[in-house]
């Protein structure tokens, strides 16, 4: 906690929060300082010391409060109380300010002095009142008569910023007033005796001060606001003792204690207490003062605006002497009402603090001011305030200094003086939810078609206009800092960063108090960072939602389209909504998930690249529009630093996102990314639409005025019809008499006709209008007015004008204005920011003063509301009223006389006999000479000029067809009048110039020397006067130098003839600037020197401008008044131009006259869409690229008017009139342009406010509704997740209001719809645009598990699809779908193609729809539209088509498409590559399935042989062949033995075959699709022969790992081991075929059944459910695994047997029988190992990755199926073993194959008889493969060395075997047993022991053979024999040569 000497500090923190409102994008760093007690703001009252005068006895004071008895009556000793008031503050007739005090009209000299209120309410003191209106009020309160009392009136705005005024007169403009460009503010007044300033000493209009009546008026500017006003006085300190100089009570002095100055020459001191004056006579002129602080206390500063504003700097450093706006540290700046209460101490007690003061004012002015100890603090409860009343009381409390400034830095910090000016730092309304947005800050106040005090603050329980929780925070001190800010225009600004901020100090500036009184004044450092703890409050947030939704319910839903400012009101609070906690710790949380980076990119743009400060920013136009003077922003590249979205951070949205809904979280986060770094793009810019909508208005009224509003001259009645219905001509002025009926009705007919039809629907609710809808909105606009009566040439009506009532300011104001659209002549001070610019009534005109404007007939006077001429006065003043002449309107009386009227057809005149008239609507011409009636009625004919002129005694043809009778409309240029040829002393006296001998001119007061008649001869007689002599010739002067205002004036040439005047007369419009009502300081014609605009210094920046003193024209600048006499005097000056008025055509049309106009968008004060001229040369105008075609144009800049002959008109006699009066204006309801106006302006902004919703409802889809849905699914609980979390299905992109005749533009991301002027049927229609994501259409399909082995063509995604399924193009980007109420029946689509690339399988370009007569609703069908290319400016390229009778919800896609007759396009499920190899290999898996077939039908062939064979011999001999069969080796398949054994090996060729013969079923029937539907026969055809072919090889590894592991190496537990490997490849193949019925059972009953959270947003797409997920991994994995375990088992058991066979010496004989076997062996061994560990790569590529090739597919299946397939069939063909049989003694033939069969059932045969073979151990060592006559059953045979032990035990006839081998010994024990035969063979190297068990008739033949002696042990069980036979060959022992031949 910080320790102050008040106020504790409890903490200091800190949050920083982002927001897009209206476009704009702002970023705050929002402080918080908690204070440990309350703080309170105060207002002040203080005044200057002053003695009043006393009062007398009597009360002589007005009351002017009753209403009822205004004024009060008072004492009869009293003078009267005045009822009217009356000021002249300009110069000229209108300069008057006046009126009534009371509510009656009052008569003074002829002058009627018109009430400025008829109600009012008189209020006490010290009680506050609060009011809710749109109208103007007015409260009196009677003054304090007897007290010299100081008067405090503060006004303090709830909602929106009225205008207030507080003085002594009722009269705004007379009274002290608040600025009305900075109403954001507390209007605070303090008024003193000291006020009333001496007029003869310090002018001022203003009244302030009184005894009397005080006058408060408050103007809420015809918007509904809420206000509160409270009055309160105290008693002024009186006077000090004055100095004997004093010489008056009543005015302040200086006291005794006179004040030294420390700077006398800079500096002025002042003394406390003391009212100082002073005036600035220059422009931007500053006045300095100090004044000496010796004790503490608190001091007021009152700076009253008596006269113009001033600007208050005040500082106490050394540093800061000339305290400025940038320097000083306490300050206010053009507020018109200037206080500050400050505590101030002096240094130490030797040292008094000196504070240094400024005044500064923009324009010459008087003022005055005082410091005092005296004065009085009214403190305000900050939690009984409103949050504007509470925020607008906190301004000038503190200041913000950036981290490493001080008090004494230029630059060094920012204020908050006034809501206006608090940019970038703002004091905010402590609120529980800190929120910048309310009030309104200035940084919006210039945002397009935004009208920040049209916002209105609405509450509702606990939260105010957005705002959550915006109940008052107690303690709590709050303000913001705004870092940055971008309006995606081009003006963007960062004024401090976030980190920079952290660091910095809020300096308190003792206008705060805690509880106990003391102020506040200290600073407090560093801040707090609390942006990341903020957390996403769901509920919270919700409720924001809900009140989004609540106001989108009453705007977006709405069938009438919302006022502009409804609509404002509305986007507006969604930014403030945005800005809440709970919106911003939810959408950072979510932005936390969002991969958004900043890049720098060169982008296109009217955008400014620099920061203020910059010197780039201040010479770039696109940065300081001033540069636009001289040259064009146009749009450029430039080097951006702009937000990029890279893509969501998937780790952080899986961890926060409920995993069911992550689908659908994941496509809202893409869309919001994207959305937030491409808001324009997305959702558009309606700003420049907008200004062309409102400029067309303005222009359709300004045409439709100039057409109706001025009619043409006429010459007969018959060119007057249709502006009245008599249709007649007045003849006075030559103008159409005129029904002002007709004429407004005509003008609204024109304005319909002119308005669009979309501005027209918005304006009547339809497209189409006759004369009832003109009738009914005609009336529609009637209010009270004074008009002239009908038939008038006058018309008379109210007219506005526009200007302003600070004095000194040299502009033109615009008159005659009958609207707002009025055309002004531009001055560049609408540039700078000045108040009081008011568009208010020209002249105040009510019933009762209506009939004083009047027409006098007799002579030429025609009173007009804005003239102050009283005609009918002059009228009255007339000697008679009976004249003869002649009126061309009139109504009579009963009196008799004569009238004459124009003939229409022959323009000849008639007379009839009529009565007198008596009134007239016109002026009549007026016969002099004849000044009776007998004259008059006995006169001739009269020639009527134009006029009133006439002429006699002209025939009909004189007057009517001469040339030279006539007179023309305009001069035909103009001649220099005046005094010719003389030498004129000016400055003699007439004593003087007698004296010298000159001529003295009486009449004109100048002396002439008569003596010189050249200008040689004048300038050289000058001898003795004090000034030279001046040559006058006027004759001879130019145009330009005529007028001297003397001796030569400028004059107008009249044309003589028709012909004259059609050919030269005219007028040039330049001649506006050269006529003294326009430039009153100029004689009329004299030239102007004319200077370039130049840079100004304007409040902290620089304008282009005209200097003070200078009027601004479309030529340039020139002075007030004539500073340069002559031409030759202006050019002597680089730079000057002289301007001349333009004579003829020519010159006013000429090049020097033309000059680049453009579109005044930038002026502060100036009437909407006027123009201006800039200095740029013509190649510079033209070659601008501006926003609206109409903003930038080469063009003259003055118009040329041809003059119109009119010629005489004949009257026979003229007409003698008695008492003839004029009829006098009627005020009655008439139209009024002005109401009509603002009805249209209205129309307009509806029209407008459906582009802004269409462009806000697109933002909302994009942040509101992707927020929401994004916060409740990735909230952190993820319980409860429904649909409802994603409701949104189609974001809108863009809403129009089409209506027929308009046409419009609907852009969105990657294209636009163009709606045509036939797009809709007669009326208007709501259509809207959205977004169709084109992954609604992504063509994919759930895997099936033939997909892991060979897919079907994957369907190209985003496919278009025929009638018969074919994909016959594709979508090229996401689509529109497009609603409308009706069919459209035109419009022209365009789709963005430049980055699409061309595509050689769909070359052709179409567009695709939801709807077609041959397809569903919901599929897409192409349109077969004609297309063609647009390419823009910008080099984008877009593909278009016009669409007819589009049906209401259409979807539009852009598709390319194949060529040709896509109709009749099949489906193709493979391409013809694909279908080539799948048919090749198809072939393929055929041959060898054949050979697979051959190979079964030859063994059992070879078996049913063997079998009749065997039948043969057991009944034919005595002996029956044992052995043989078996089978597995490349030696051959062993066929089924003469026994009828079936081997193994026939089991593995039947399934290699059945494995071959499916996959080629599959590979013919695939290529057709016959399969794609029918997943039974998926499961057969692909999943099964799968299963299949690993059994088949994992059989073939059994038999070589018994080879090798059995017999090989001969293994002690053999038999074991043997009964565990069956089992173990038994149980292999039942886990398999378990795991097929899975696969099978699992992809057939556990589909995918989506939850689809989504709702329309996302389609989900159609997959794999997990369960199938999952078995197809698994599937896979084992597929891996066990080709992985077999391709291994392959390489070394296979390498194992090929080493032993080439190890092995086998006789010549049998040596090329094993070298053939050895390379079956080899080749066998490779094929399959290398096929199955690519077969495990093969599937784990197939699986890890989306390989859809079918030549990957190919090569893969020929390695690892169709390769090792082969080879196994053809290593264990039959055919081989068949001719590989050898022929032994006994003639028998023997299988060469049956090498080492595994256990095969027996056969019961008769044992044969088989020879005894001895070997003798010198002979050549016989083969060790031993093939015995018959086909026998070899089970024993072992051979060792050194030892062979046979033991064969036979019981019941069962044989068991097991074989053990060793290289050293071997010992083998045979018992058999009920058909089992085990041996247990145990070696020793030299002993044999053969034991024989004949049990049961059993045979035991036991052979050994060791050395030289040979044992042969043969066990004959049941009639079968067992040879064993071991064979010693140098350590290579080979048992079971059977066993091996059959591997």
């Amino acid at each position: 906690m910080k320790i102050t000497n008040s106020i504790n500090v409890k903490s200091s923190k800190s949050i920083k929060k982002d927001v897009n409102v209206l476009g704009v994008n702002l970023s705050y760093s929002l402080l918080e300082i908690e204070f440990d007690d309350e703080f309170f703001t105060y207002d002040s009252l203080a005044c200057p010391n002053f003695t009043c005068e006393s009062t007398p006895a009597i009360d002589c004071s007005c009351d002017y409060t009753d209403i009822n008895n205004c004024p009060k009556p008072i004492d009869s000793s009293c003078p009267p109380c005045p009822e009217t008031f009356l000021e002249q503050i300009t110069a000229g007739p209108n300069g008057y300010l006046g009126g009534a005090f009371c509510n009656r009209s009052v008569w003074i000299n002829g002058t009627k002095f018109e009430p400025l209120s008829k109600n009012w309410t008189v209020i006490e003191l010290d009680k506050k009142y609060t009011y809710t209106t749109n109208k103007v009020m007015q409260f009196r309160i009677k003054a304090d008569t007897k007290s010299c009392m100081g008067m405090m009136l503060k006004v303090s705005p709830t909602q929106n910023y009225p205008i207030s005024a507080f003085g002594s007169v009722p009269s705004f403009e007379m009274a002290r007033f608040v600025s009305g460009s900075k109403l954001e503010t507390n209007a605070v007044y303090n008024i003193c005796p000291s006020d009333n300033w001496n007029k003869t000493q310090h002018y001022t209009y203003t009244r302030s001060w009184t005894r009397d009546t005080y006058f408060i008026m408050i103007d809420p500017q015809s918007v509904l606001s809420t206000f509160s006003l409270i009055l309160r006085s105290k008693k002024v300190e009186p006077l000090l003792l004055l100095s004997s100089s004093s010489s008056s009570s009543s005015s302040s002095s200086s006291s005794n204690n006179t004040c030294k100055s420390m700077y006398p020459s800079t500096h002025r001191c002042i003394n406390l207490g003391e009212n100082t004056f002073g005036v600035t006579t220059n422009e931007n002129q500053r006045n300095y003062y100090t004044l000496s602080i010796d004790q503490p206390s608190i001091y007021f500063f009152q700076f009253p605006s008596l006269f113009l504003t001033t600007s208050i700097f005040i500082s106490d450093s050394l540093l800061n002497l000339y305290p400025n706006e940038s320097t000083s540290q306490w300050f206010k700046k053009d507020s018109y009402e200037n206080y500050f209460t400050l505590y101030l101490e002096p240094k130490n007690n030797k040292s008094d603090l000196i504070i240094y003061i400024g005044v500064f004012s923009y324009l010459p002015t008087n003022y005055s001011f005082c410091v005092t100890r005296n004065g009085f603090m009214f403190p305000n409860l900050l939690s009984a305030m409103s949050i504007q009343q509470g925020a607008f009381s906190l301004a000038s409390t503190s200041i913000f200094l950036p981290i490493g400034k001080n008090m004494n830095d230029s630059d060094y910090f920012y204020t908050c003086n006034s809501q206006a000016e608090c940019n970038p730092f703002s004091i905010l309304f402590p609120t529980i939810d800190i929120n910048p947005l309310w009030p309104v800050p200035p940084v919006l106040y210039g945002v397009e078609d935004f009208d920040f005090k049209s916002v209105l603050y609405t509450s509702e329980g606990d939260h105010g206009f957005g705002i959550i929780n915006s109940n008052f925070k107690f303690r709590s001190y709050q303000v913001a800092i705004l870092l940055k800010y971008d309006n995606g225009k081009g003006d963007r600004k960062e004024y401090i960063s976030y980190e920079e901020v952290l660091q910095s100090s809020i300096q308190f500036l003792s206008t705060l108090t805690d509880s106990r009184g003391k102020l506040i004044d200290f600073k407090v450092t560093g801040f707090h960072d609390v942006t990341n703890i903020t957390y996403c409050n769901h509920t919270e947030f919700k409720r924001v939602m809900d009140l989004v939704d609540h106001q989108s319910s009453l705007i977006l839903n709405s069938l009438v389209s919302p006022s502009l400012n409804e609509l404002n009101n509305w986007r507006y609070e969604l930014g403030v909504l945005m800005l809440n906690d709970a919106w911003i710790g939810c959408s950072s949380k979510v932005s936390d998930m969002l991969d958004i980076r900043l890049v720098t990119k060169n982008i296109s743009s009217y955008f400014c690249p620099w920061q203020v400060g910059d010197i780039e920013f201040s010479t770039d136009p696109c940065c300081n529009s001033t540069h636009q003077y001289y040259r064009c922003c146009n749009p450029r590249y430039v080097e951006t630093q702009v937000y990029e979205f890279h893509g969501i951070i998937n780790d952080l949205a899986n961890k926060q996102c409920n995993s069911d809904s992550l689908d659908c979280s994941l496509s809202v986060l893409e869309e919001y990314g994207n959305y937030l770094t491409n808001d324009d793009q997305l959702c558009g810019d309606p700003s420049t639409t907008s200004t062309e909508i409102q400029y067309s208005l303005y222009y359709s009224l300004r045409n439709c005025k100039d057409i109706t509003l001025i009619p043409p001259y006429c010459k007969n009645d018959l060119e007057c019809t249709q502006f009245s219905p008599n249709g007649k001509c007045d003849l006075f002025t030559r103008k159409c008499f005129l029904d002002y009926e007709i004429l407004d009705r005509m003008y609204v007919d024109c304005v319909f006709q002119e308005l669009s039809p979309a501005t027209l629907f918005s304006f009547v609710s339809s497209t189409t209008f006759n004369s009832t809808t003109i009738d009914n909105k005609y009336k529609q606009h009637f209010t009270d007015d004074c008009v002239s009566s009908k038939g008038s040439s006058f018309p008379i009506r109210t007219s506005y004008t526009y200007t302003t009532n600070d004095p000194y300011v040299g502009i033109i104001p615009a008159t005659n204005c009958l609207d707002k659209s009025c055309k002004t002549i531009y001055n560049s001070l609408f540039d700078i920011y000045y108040s009081g610019w008011t568009f208010t009534r020209e002249w105040k005109v009510n019933e009762n003063t209506c009939s004083d404007f009047v027409t006098c007939p007799q002579i030429n006077c025609q009173s007009t509301l804005n003239q102050n001429l009283n005609c009918k006065y002059l009228c009255d003043q007339q000697d008679s009223l009976d004249f003869c002449g002649y009126c061309s309107s009139s109504s009579s009386s009963s009196s008799s006389s004569s009238s004459s009227s124009i003939d229409n057809n022959n323009n000849n005149s008639t007379t009839t006999t009529t009565t007198t008239t008596t009134t007239t609507n016109s002026t009549c011409f007026n016969f002099l000479e004849l000044n009776n009636s007998i004259s008059c009625e006995n006169s001739d004919p009269i020639c009527l000029l134009s006029n009133g002129d006439y002429l006699y005694n002209l025939s009909k043809e004189e007057c009517e067809l001469s040339s030279s009778i006539g007179s023309c409309t305009h001069s035909c240029g103009f001649e220099c009048i005046g005094v010719s040829k003389l030498c004129i002393f000016g400055d003699f006296n007439q004593t003087i110039c007698e004296n010298n001998g000159y001529l003295w001119n009486d009449v004109d007061g100048y002396c002439v020397d008569l003596s010189s008649t050249t200008d040689e001869q004048c300038i050289g007689n000058y001898n003795t006067s004090s000034s030279g002599p001046l040559w006058v010739d006027c004759p001879n002067r130019s145009t330009d130098q005529c007028s001297d205002g003397f001796f030569c004036n400028l004059k107008e040439v009249p044309c003589k003839t028709k012909e004259q005047c059609e050919s030269i007369g005219g007028e040039c419009s330049d001649i506006f600037f050269f006529k003294p009502e326009n430039v009153q300081y100029y004689p009329f014609g004299f030239g102007k020197c004319v200077t370039n605009h130049t840079f100004l210094q304007r409040d902290n920046s620089k304008t282009v401008s005209c200097p003070n003193g200078q009027i601004d024209s479309p030529n340039g600048c020139f002075y007030q008044s004539p500073v340069y006499k002559s031409k030759a005097q202006c050019l002597d000056t680089p730079g000057n131009r002289w301007w001349s008025p333009s004579d003829n055509r020519s010159q006013c049309l000429s090049i020097e006259n033309q000059g680049c106009r453009i579109m005044d968008v930038d002026s502060f004060a100036n009437l909407p869409f006027n123009f201006k001229f800039n200095e740029m040369d013509q190649h510079q105008c033209e070659g601008c690229r501006q926003l609206l075609p109409s903003s930038s144009k080469w063009t003259d800049k003055f118009k040329w008017t041809n003059a119109t002959w009119l010629p005489g008109i004949l009257i026979d006699k003229p007409k003698w009139y008695r008492n003839l009066t004029s009829t006098p204006r009627v005020f009655k309801s008439t139209f009024n342009y002005q109401s009509f106006y603002l009805d249209l302006v209205d129309a307009v902004g509806r029209q407008t406010a459906d582009f802004y919703r269409s462009q806000t409802f697109c933002k909302k889809e994009k942040t509101q509704n992707s927020l929401n849905s994004l916060v409740c699914s990735c909230s952190g609980n993820g319980d409860g997740i429904t649909n409802s979390c994603f409701n949104s299905s189609t974001p809108l992109l863009g809403l129009t209001n089409q209506c027929n005749g308009e046409s419009s533009i609907l852009g969105f991301t990657n294209g636009f719809v163009n709606l045509t002027d036939n797009s809709v049927l007669p009326g208007c229609q709501i259509i809207t645009i959205s977004l169709v994501s084109k992954s609604i259409f992504t063509s994919t399909v759930p895997e099936s598990l033939a997909s892991s082995f060979v897919s079907y063509n994957k369907p190209d995604n985003y496919g278009v699809i025929n009638s018969n399924g074919a994909i016959i193009g594709t979508l090229l980007m996401d689509g529109i779908m497009i609603k409308s109420e009706q069919n459209i029946q035109l419009m022209v689509v365009c789709f963005d193609i430049t980055n699409i690339a061309h595509s050689d399988k769909y070359p052709s370009f179409d567009f695709a729809t939801n709807y077609n007569s041959t397809s569903e609703m919901g599929s897409l069908y192409p349109m077969t539209v004609e297309t063609y290319l647009v390419k823009d400016s910008d080099g984008i390229t877009y593909m278009c088509s016009n669409l007819s009778n589009v049906q209401p919800e259409t979807v539009i896609f852009m598709i390319n498409i194949m060529g040709g007759d896509w109709m009749d396009q099949s489906k193709e499920l493979f391409d013809s590559t694909t279908k080539s190899l799948l048919y090749f290999l198809a072939v393929l898996f055929l041959l060898i399935g054949c050979f697979g077939c051959y190979q079964i039908i030859l063994i059992i062939f070879i078996g049913y042989r063997s079998k009749s064979n065997n039948n043969n011999n057991n009944y034919s001999s005595s002996g029956g062949g044992g052995g043989g069969g078996g089978g597995g080796g490349c030696g051959g398949n062993g066929g089924i033995g003469g026994d009828n054994q079936v081997q193994i090996t026939h089991i593995l060729t039947g399934l290699i075959t059945l494995f071959i013969m499916l996959r080629s079923i599959y590979f013919f029937v695939m290529p057709g699709g016959y399969l794609s539907s029918s997943p039974v026969a998926d499961y057969v055809l692909v999943v099964l022969p799968t299963f299949i072919y690993f059994s088949a090889f994992i059989v073939m590894i059994v038999i070589w790992y018994i080879i090798v592991f059995m017999v090989l190496k001969n293994y002690s537990m053999a038999g074991s081991r043997t009964k565990r490997l069956y089992t173990i490849v038994f149980g292999v193949n039942v886990v398999l075929y378990i795991l097929f019925i899975i696969v099978v059972l699992v992809f057939q009953y556990t589909h995918y059944t989506p939850n689809n959270y989504c709702g329309a947003r996302v389609v989900v797409q159609m997959k794999n459910s997990k369960p199938q997920i999952i078995v197809s991994i698994l599937y896979a994995v084992i597929q891996a695994i066990l080709s992985l375990v077999l391709g291994s088992s392959f390489a070394y058991l296979g390498s194992s047997l090929y080493l032993t066979l080439k190890k092995a010496n086998f006789s010549s004989l049998k040596a090329s029988r094993s070298s053939q076997k050895s390379i079956r062996i080899f080749i066998l061994t490779v094929v399959c190992s290398i096929g199955f560990l690519l077969h495990c790569v093969f599937i784990l590529v197939l699986v890890s990755s989306e390989i859809n090739s079918i030549a990957f597919t190919f090569v893969g299946l020929l390695l690892t199926e169709i390769l090792p397939s082969a080879s196994i069939l053809y290593c264990f063909q039959t055919r081989n073993n068949q001719n590989n049989e050898t022929t032994l003694n006994s003639g028998k033939t023997f299988p060469l194959s049956s090498l080492g069969s595994t256990k095969t059932k027996k056969l019961k045969t008769k044992s044969p008889n088989l020879p005894i073979i001895n070997y003798n151990s010198n002979s050549a060592p016989p083969s060790p493969i031993i093939e015995p006559n018959n086909n026998i059953n070899n089970n024993n045979n072992n051979n060792n060395n050194n030892n062979n032990n046979n033991n064969n035990n036979n019981n019941n006839n069962n044989n068991n075997n097991n074989n053990n081998n060793n290289i050293d010994n071997n010992n083998i024990n045979n018992n058999n047993n009920n058909n089992n035969n085990n041996n247990n063979n145990n070696n020793n190297n030299n002993n044999n022991n053969n034991n024989n068990n004949n049990n049961n008739n059993n045979n035991n033949n036991n052979n050994n053979n060791n050395n030289n002696n040979n044992n042969n042990n043969n066990n004959n069980n049941n009639n079968q024999n067992s040879l064993s036979m071991g064979v010693n060959q140098e350590r290579n022992i080979i048992s079971s040569s059977n066993e091996i031949n059959n591997i």
